[in-house]
């Protein structure tokens, strides 16, 4: 789990001024019972389930396009949470369907189930919040893909996708340490990413070969 290890607490002065500017772009959660944008700036918050950046979600693409190349974003932020109601649900195998839920769910159903091989001694809740977190980079790098973004590097524009994780229990927002903010520095990150997804596969191979005991 390295990849999360550079996670660091947020504070609310620290908050105020690295993360509460005007034109900030903010990707979130309809589940997530914490809303980050200031009333009094003008912010612009696309929300749905899951906070996913999906390439294929036309209704994102068109916010990121308007924030980007309209209001001139320079800071993207994926805003994940624990407790999320719509990963527990697109890992429910009782049977129960949700027909447009469980449609929209697809890609992180699939990166959920990839990444189940996690430290024994964690509870559901606990295995659910660490896919939670990873989730949150992964979207940073699919941000990372779009052609608006990349548009935007090409031309010299500075903008900057990092990740932030909202803990319930606590009531704190962490900064998880992980940010691109080139078209080299997301190759970085995407390698670094796919390493600890390899480890995953081997372990869930390894796994199916030789037992649990793995």
């Amino acid at each position: 789990m390295d990849i999360l290890k550079k996670s660091t607490k947020v504070s609310e002065e620290d908050f105020a001024v690295r993360y509460s500017r005007n034109n900030d772009f903010w990707l979130s959660c309809i589940d997530c019972s914490y809303s980050p944008a200031y009333s009094e700036l003008k912010q612009f918050t696309h929300k749905n389930a899951g906070n996913m950046g999906l390439l294929s979600d036309i209704s994102f693409q068109t916010a990121l396009q308007f924030a980007v190349e309209v209001q001139n974003s320079e800071n993207i932020f994926v805003f994940g949470h624990n407790e999320c109601q719509i990963l527990r649900l697109s890992l429910d195998e009782s049977g129960k369907r949700f027909d447009f839920l469980n449609n929209w769910a697809v890609p992180l159903s699939h990166f959920a189930f990839q990444n189940q091989s996690l430290p024994d001694d964690l509870n559901f809740s606990g295995q659910l919040e660490l896919i939670s977190r990873l989730n949150v980079l992964k979207q940073v790098l699919n941000i990372g893909d779009s052609a608006i973004i990349k548009k935007r590097w090409k031309q010299g524009a500075r903008v900057k996708i990092s990740a932030l994780f909202y803990d319930s229990h606590s009531g704190s927002i962490q900064d998880l340490g992980f940010s691109v903010e080139s078209s080299d520095q997301l190759n970085l990150q995407k390698n670094i990413f796919q390493r600890r997804q390899n480890e995953i596969y081997s372990i869930n191979y390894y796994r199916k070969q030789c037992g649990n005991s793995v």
